[in-house]
């Protein structure tokens, strides 16, 4: 069995939050050299207003930010889009925590510090998913 999906999803519109700059800079930089199209952003209040208004095929969300955590944006992001796949980070991995992230939909939930090109093939994962689920609901 192969372990990355058939679908490449280049130019996939991905909202990336987290209070870190330099994380948010190098999760920007990395997924828009993979060919993604990235908006990201420190303030986790205006992503909560973005995730309102929608057109985000995946979201990656840091889970402990001041003022709207990343399970607040999960939530928030399943009810704006059902079918919007949500990729949570955390520097405090417990199990607790992921089962919270796994019960709300997060499609994968990655410990702090994590490896850039297992990030990226699991965005490529989350991403076919929505496309295959997406293109199953088309008649």
């Amino acid at each position: 069995m192969e372990d990355r999906p058939a679908v490449q999803v280049k130019g996939a519109r991905i909202l990336v939050v987290d209070d870190d700059p330099e994380i948010l800079e190098l999760l920007r930089d990395a997924l828009r050299l993979a060919g993604y199209e990235p908006e990201a952003t420190t303030d986790s209040v205006a992503a909560m207003a973005g995730l309102a208004a929608g057109g985000y095929d995946l979201v990656l969300s840091d889970i402990m930010m001041p003022e709207v955590s990343g399970l607040r944006l999960l939530s928030a992001a399943k009810r704006a889009s059902p079918g919007t796949e949500v990729i949570l980070l955390t520097g405090h991995p417990t199990p607790e925590r992921a089962l919270e992230a796994a019960r709300g939909g997060a499609f994968a939930c990655l410990a702090k510090p994590f490896r850039i090109d297992e990030l990226l093939a699991r965005v490529q994962q989350a991403l076919a998913k929505q496309h295959s689920g997406s293109a199953a609901a088309s008649p």
